[in-house]
């Protein structure tokens, strides 16, 4: 069984199906069309944090500040979990088709070689065996629709596909993502969308990029849950770097609830450090 993972707004959205046969296989594409508006979600100043971390280097360092990432991005920003909150994450090799963006493929090779030391599968761009599509175009409707037919031939009996076109978010969205996951809850898909608009596109590559790599749909980059970790002059830092191969670790396994993944945590995160500053030449004390 086929299960699609979308993030929704904040707002409800409701769709409209146009029913298209008897088997119901749920989504590749196209909840995200009903509104991803690009923005990472303002910093709750007034929430108590479990941490005294004010650096991205300290949070590194202070295994609560990064448990408390950890678990806010695996839940989606909810309070509790539940038995369907499990780790999804790729369990294969990442082939991203980059689809009316030829011009912007220095930008995407340039976020790809900075986030490939962190994640264990080789991450392709337009390669033979395409999993991911990343499609550019001044307005993300018009860029869906372009290639409608086509995700529609290659996927045929595998989707159903939604009416959120005709959703009025569309039309301010500029950035999207979503991603398929199976029944082993191994991420074996997604699609990428971004406007053109130079700012926009920037922002949206590393975010999306970002976010397809990570698991479990996260909403935001790591660095942008606590204003002290934010850099504006980087779109990522290494927290968010750590945070992704924490997710993407060995000694965790792909369907893991998040009870179990808490239990292993210190082990998962000493590891993890120690590798971490040794990637990168430096000493994790």
């Amino acid at each position: 069984m086929l299960v699609m993972q979308v993030s929704y707004p904040k707002s409800p959205i409701h769709f409209r199906v146009k029913p298209r046969s008897t088997i119901l296989i749920i989504t590749l594409i196209f909840m995200l069309i009903a509104g991803f508006a690009y923005s990472l979600p303002s910093t709750a100043a007034s929430t108590s944090k479990p941490y005294k971390a004010e650096t991205v280097d300290e949070c590194i360092q202070e295994k609560e500040c990064v448990w408390w990432i950890f678990k806010k991005l695996f839940l989606q920003d909810a309070q509790h979990a539940t038995k369907d909150d499990v780790l999804m994450r790729w369990e294969r090799p990442v082939d991203i088709r980059v689809m009316d963006g030829d011009k912007y493929l220095n930008e995407l090779h340039s976020v790809i070689a900075d986030l490939q030391p962190q994640f264990p599968h080789k991450i392709y761009i337009n390669g033979n065996g395409a999993n991911v599509f990343f499609l550019f175009g001044e307005n993300i409707e018009k860029a869906y629709l372009k290639h409608h037919r086509f995700f529609e031939s290659i996927l045929r009996n595998r989707m159903v596909f939604i009416d959120a076109m005709l959703s009025p978010n569309i039309s301010t969205s500029n950035c999207g993502s979503v991603y398929l996951n199976n029944s082993k809850k191994e991420i074996i898909g997604g699609l990428l969308l971004s406007t053109i608009s130079s700012k926009t596109r920037v922002n949206c590559i590393n975010f999306n990029a970002y976010k397809i790599l990570t698991a479990n749909g996260i909403w935001a980059l790591p660095s942008a849950l606590d204003e002290n970790f934010k850099d504006p002059e980087a779109h990522m830092t290494k927290l968010d770097h750590f945070i992704l191969r924490l997710f993407n670790s060995p000694l965790l396994t792909t369907g893991m609830p998040l009870a179990e993944i808490e239990g292993r945590f210190n082990n998962v995160y000493v590891h993890e450090l120690n590798n971490f500053y040794e990637s990168s030449g430096e000493n994790s004390k």
